[in-house]
């Protein structure tokens, strides 16, 4: 995001990664709303951290976290369910 919108950007979308299940790999990020379509274009664009693979595939969106959880399927769920737990 950095090098495709600048510095002020990156510290408007106030991007966290609130949960994140590495077996799974999914995760829920949290940011400003105003900073969404900014967020989702740069993470469009990564492909790769660190030397691994990496795929960026938006699922819910929601206006907070509480409401993203009623939202999730079964199948959502149980993807991040883990990270979650770990996380309380």
């Amino acid at each position: 995001m950095h090098s495709l919108y600048g510095e002020i950007a990156v510290a408007d979308s106030r991007a966290y990664l609130h949960t994140y299940n590495e077996e799974t790999g999914a995760g829920i990020l949290q940011v400003c709303e105003t900073s969404l379509t900014k967020v989702l274009a740069s993470a469009a664009l990564i492909h790769k951290i660190g030397g691994t693979m990496v795929s960026f595939v938006p699922k819910k969106t929601s206006g907070t976290i509480r409401a993203l959880l009623k939202k999730l399927t079964d199948n959502h769920r149980n993807l991040i369910n883990g990270a979650i737990s770990k996380n309380k």
